[in-house]
């Protein structure tokens, strides 16, 4: 309780007071805000606000990989991993991508790319992603590394050596639609 000046008299007077105790002026009580109400109503507001905000912007349209094949997801991960490795990814484009199994066991993933080397060049190589899901096996090799070894046979396993063949020799694989995937690394 409060002290205020009654605005016809100007003698102090309790500000709960309906009248003026003086010259009987009668005072409109104050509207108070009844904050128990309106906080929680504002904040309602606000994550509604927040949730339609975010839906529209895509985060809660679902998992848009789960539209991929098993072959896709596997040759997307390839791609998403290179272009981690680069030095310049602006620079990275996607020729072709082919997608192979070799003997039912092994992902073999090849990849046919362009992208700009420490100097500004532009290179164009293959990258080479091997996957064993029994053992957790995962190797990856760009050909430009391994035509720079000495002898192949003696530096890469043998298994890695058979699928390449598979693959250069034979001509093996089913070939990846890479707008497809370029989709998801823009």
């Amino acid at each position: 309780m409060a002290l205020i000046n009654c605005p016809e008299c100007n003698k102090e007077i309790s500000d709960t007071s309906k009248a003026c105790l003086n010259c009987g002026y009668k005072l409109t009580p104050k509207k108070t805000i009844n904050l128990k109400l309106i906080v929680p109503l504002v904040t309602f507001l606000v994550v509604v606000a927040v949730g339609i905000s975010l839906f529209a912007s895509g985060i809660f349209n679902g998992d848009k990989t789960s539209k991929l094949s098993e072959k896709e997801k596997y040759s997307l991960d390839c791609v998403l991993e290179l272009k981690d490795r680069l030095k310049n990814p602006e620079s990275f484009q996607v020729h072709s991508i082919k997608y192979f199994k070799h003997d039912d066991k092994y992902d073999v993933c090849v990849l046919d790319y362009s992208a700009q080397n420490g100097f500004g060049g532009l290179n164009r190589d293959d990258y080479i992603c091997i996957n064993e899901k029994d053992r957790d096996y995962s190797k990856r090799y760009q050909r430009s590394e391994l035509d720079a070894m000495d002898s192949i046979i003696d530096k890469v396993p043998a298994l890695v050596y058979v699928i390449l063949q598979d693959y250069y020799v034979k001509n093996a694989g089913e070939n990846i639609d890479t707008n497809i995937i370029l989709e998801f690394i823009k």
